[in-house]
Formats: structure tokens, C-alpha cells, sequence
């Protein structure tokens, strides 16, 4: 015994001095420990981001700008990112993807293609005729809180409302319409309704465009509507021809019958004043009669012949003094 316990005071200081340099460890890791706890507080946000910042479970800052930031590690406080600047894309609508149909074709010939027609989604016009859509619709995130915390799947619910504005659309449409004219149409109705159904649920989404991808009828009667398109389109070719022609040849009408009531007033004009002048003439004429009518009867004889002479044949016939013979000269009125 005495042995042991000379050995044991022997190793006490050593012990007392490695317990000392653990001490200093631990504490130093310790140290280090809660000097990276709190650098865990430090956050960047993107340029494209928005961080939304909870203490505790609860938000107290709903629109943390781009940078760098701190907050109290966690689980005092949390931050979560959300990209409101991306423009995410998705397709809504009623059909079957093209690779999906040619499987069933290739694997079950007929009976495939009629599991195509009844399977896939559909929706009715106005009028009663079977739809396919396809619709490509692009939008952000304009609420980030709404988006992450008021709804469990937006994504989700985003598609719903879509295609319930799909159907509410295109059942106040014709199928004449929905395949000619009434595209465009049926895009702006679309894009206002899901925009109003989203808005209601506040969720917090911003649709920025809706492009209509497709609208068919089934496969089965494509032909037939698209001999009907053809048709309409054949009219309206024909329609806006035939108004061309008429804002062609209406003008020109108009031009040459301006122009022709032009025409006649001056000629009218022209025998008003020609008329009034020979009135005036003839008035000063009758005077001069009238002052001496035997004078007057041979200067209007004179002037008769001075214009009738000059435009015809004359023939004077002279007899020589002491001969029989007639010599005939012939004058004319031309050169």
C-alpha cells in the first residue's frame, strides 16, 4: 500500500496538468463553437430574391432586399428566399401528350387509339362540340408571404384555377370561333379570369401571359373542321377582296363623276355666256335695222356670202368679145 500511494502522489501533478490542458481545450472549443453559431447568422440574398425573415415561427419582415444581412441563428430566427424576379412557365389545359398517344397506338393498334379518345381530357364549346387545349402560361411570384405560407401547393392551385378558367371561356364560345377568330380572344379571357380566381385565394401569383398553344377537336374529326376553316377562311380571303375592289372602284366612280359634273357646268356656263352674248349682239343688231334697214340687209348679205364664198367651187363664165368660145375658170375656197 504505501507503494501505490507513492505512485499515485508521483502522477497527481501530471494528471492536474492534463486535466488543465483539456480545460483549456474544451474551452476554446467551446469558444469556437459559439463564434460560429453566431456567424451562422450571416445571409446573402440574391439580386433575384426576396428573404422573408421569422422569429420564432412568426414574420417580421416580409421584403428583405438583396445583400448581405444578419439575424439571430437558428431556431431563433429563420429566413427563407424566394425568387419574385424568375418567370416560371407551365402548361395548362385539356389533352393527351403526343408520346403518350403513339404508345397506346403502337402497343394496342385500334383498341389504342380508341383508349386515346376516351381518355383524354376535354372541354366543351357553346355549342356542344368536344375540345382539346393546350394553353402555355408564364408567371412570378408577386406576395412571396401568401405564396409560401398561405397556400400548401400553389403550384398547384395555380393549374386549377386555369383550367377553370379554360372551361368557364370556352363554353361561352362557338367551336367555329375557338378554331378561327376567337384565339385571341379566348387568351385575354383566360389570362383575366385566373388572374381574378388567384387574386381571390390570395396566393399570392402574378400571371404575366397566357399563349394558346393548341385548341383541337378529336383526332376523328379534325378533317371535317379543318375543311370548315378552310371554308371560313376561303370567305373571309373573299370578303376582304371584294371590299378592296369596292374601296377601289368607288373612288375612281366618284372621281369621274365629279368630273363630269365639272365638265357640264362650264360647257353650261360657257353656252349661258355664248347665249347672252349673241342676245346682246342680236339686240344691237335690230337697232342698227331699225336706224336703216336697206343698209343693214346688204352688210348682213355681204358678210353671208364673205363666210359661205371662200368654201366653195365657183365657176364664172366670160365670153370674149368677137368669139363664140366659152372659157370656163374654176375657183375654189381651199389653197
Amino acid at each position: 500500500m504505501p507503494k501505490k500511494v507513492g505512485f499515485l502522489s508521483e502522477l497527481q501533478p501530471d494528471l492536474k496538468m492534463a486535466f488543465s490542458e483539456i480545460r483549456k481545450t474544451a474551452r476554446y472549443v467551446i469558444y469556437a463553437v459559439i463564434f460560429i453559431y453566431f456567424l451562422s447568422g450571416i445571409y446573402v440574398i440574391g439580386t433575384n430574391e426576396v428573404g422573408i425573415l421569422k422569429h420564432f415561427g412568426r414574420v417580421i419582415s416580409k421584403e428583405i432586399k438583396p445583400g448581405i444581412h444578419y439575424r439571430l441563428p437558428w431556431p431563433v430566427d429563420e429566413v427563407d428566399k424566394v425568387r419574385i424576379k424568375e418567370v416560371k412557365r407551365m402548361e395548362v389545359g385539356f389533352w393527351i401528350k403526343k408520346g403518350q398517344a403513339e404508345e397506346l397506338k403502337a402497343a394496342y393498334g385500334e383498341r389504342g387509339a380508341v383508349a386515346v379518345a376516351i381518355i383524354a381530357p376535354y372541354c366543351l364549346t357553346g355549342d356542344k362540340n368536344i375540345m382539346h387545349t393546350r394553353i402555355a402560361l408564364q408567371y412570378r411570384v408577386k406576395d412571396p408571404v401568401a405564396f409560401l405560407y398561405d397556400m400548401r401547393n400553389p403550384e398547384f392551385l395555380l393549374k386549377g384555377v386555369v383550367q377553370e378558367a379554360i372551361i368557364d371561356s370556352i363554353v361561352r364560345m362557338p367551336v367555329d370561333e375557338v378554331l378561327t377568330i376567337g384565339k385571341h380572344r379566348l387568351q385575354q379571357e383566360v389570362h383575366r379570369k385566373s388572374q381574378v380566381g388567384l387574386d381571390a385565394l390570395g396566393c399570392g401569383i402574378q400571371i404575366d401571359s397566357v399563349e394558346l398553344k393548341s385548341a383541337e377537336p378529336p383526332e376523328y374529326v379534325v378533317a371535317a373542321f379543318k375543311d370548315v376553316i378552310n371554308a371560313q377562311e376561303g370567305k373571309t380571303t373573299l370578303i376582304h377582296e371584294a371590299e378592296s375592289y369596292r374601296n377601289q372602284i368607288i373612288p375612281e366612280a366618284q372621281a369621274k363623276a365629279s368630273a363630269m359634273l365639272q365638265e357640264a357646268e362650264a360647257y353650261k356656263a360657257r353656252k349661258i355666256a355664248y347665249a347672252q352674248g349673241e342676245a346682246k349682239r342680236f339686240s344691237k343688231m335690230l337697232a342698227e335695222y331699225q336706224k336703216s334697214q336697206d343698209v343693214t340687209k346688204e352688210r348682213l348679205y355681204i358678210e353671208l356670202l364673205e363666210e359661205i364664198l371662200p368654201g366653195m367651187k365657183k365657176y364664172i363664165v366670160s365670153e370674149e368679145e368677137g368669139e363664140d368660145v366659152v372659157r370656163l375658170k374654176f375657183f375654189s375656197g381651199q389653197k
